[in-house]
């Protein structure tokens, strides 16, 4: 089904029939169940967010996190973890998964929560320049195949090591993203390169893609460890490092 240019609603999945439709859009776009159904509803029922974005009540998107807290040394820290988010492929370039970022920002905020955590594949150049560029979030750690074997249609076959980023809702670098997406730096040959399509080298070259993987994995883990992190692509698609903390 085609997408017009109409503007979306982003509402909070509340029914056991828009929780089943959130989770019924998210299986088309991974191929597999991302999460369970008793899950997702067990999620819902608890409080937690779940909210979907609706064209003429079509869902065409989907967010789902879980309020976890973190320890620190100032004491307790809680924040909402995303866990899951999908957009309808028929209606990308809309902005609706901005949206629904700029909902779940708006829903923590009303309920005290100032910081949300997620990962993502740090070899999709798309998501990493959303993540860091249009939302203001900062690379926090990178974790080794943080969910093992993974049997989806964009995952199967490769070790699942993600980047976490850390986002600050009210911190003015994320004030900024929200005005409009962060600067964008010029091509340095110092930084960590990302493929320009991993999702069809996955098909067209596994094994490609695999040293893809393994190569960035080493170059990251060492990056972190001199303090650095990860907040910008520059112009060739390369991770940005600086010690700004997240």
């Amino acid at each position: 089904m085609g997408h017009t240019g109409r503007v979306v609603e982003i509402a909070l999945a509340r029914t056991d029939d828009e929780v089943d439709r959130a989770l019924s859009l998210a299986d088309r776009v991974w191929g597999a169940p991302p999460v369970t159904l008793p899950i997702a509803r067990a999620q819902t029922f608890a409080g937690w967010y779940v909210s979907v974005a609706l064209d003429d009540g079509e869902p065409v998107g989907m967010c789902a996190g879980f309020v976890g807290i973190h320890d620190t040394p100032d004491g307790p820290d809680l924040h909402l973890h995303s866990h899951l988010a999908a957009v309808d492929p028929m209606a990308r370039g809309r902005g609706i998964g901005r949206d629904l970022k700029r909902h779940q920002r708006e829903w923590c905020l009303a309920r005290g929560i100032e910081h949300v955590s997620w990962t993502f594949d740090p070899l999709v150049r798309e998501n990493a320049r959303f993540n860091l560029h249009h939302l203001g979030a900062v690379g926090a750690r990178y974790l080794l195949n943080l969910y093992g074997e993974m049997d989806d249609d964009i995952n199967r076959g490769q070790p699942s090591d993600r980047l976490l980023v850390w986002w600050d809702l009210m911190s003015p670098r994320t004030r900024r993203a929200l005005d409009g997406p962060l600067a964008t730096p010029q091509g340095d040959a110092t930084g960590i390169a990302t493929p320009e399509d991993i999702t069809a080298m996955r098909v067209d070259d596994p094994d490609s893609a695999l040293r893809w993987r393994l190569d960035t994995r080493a170059a990251m883990v060492a990056a972190f460890a001199d303090g650095l992190r990860p907040t910008a692509l520059d112009t060739d698609g390369r991770y940005v490092f600086t010690p700004e903390e997240p």
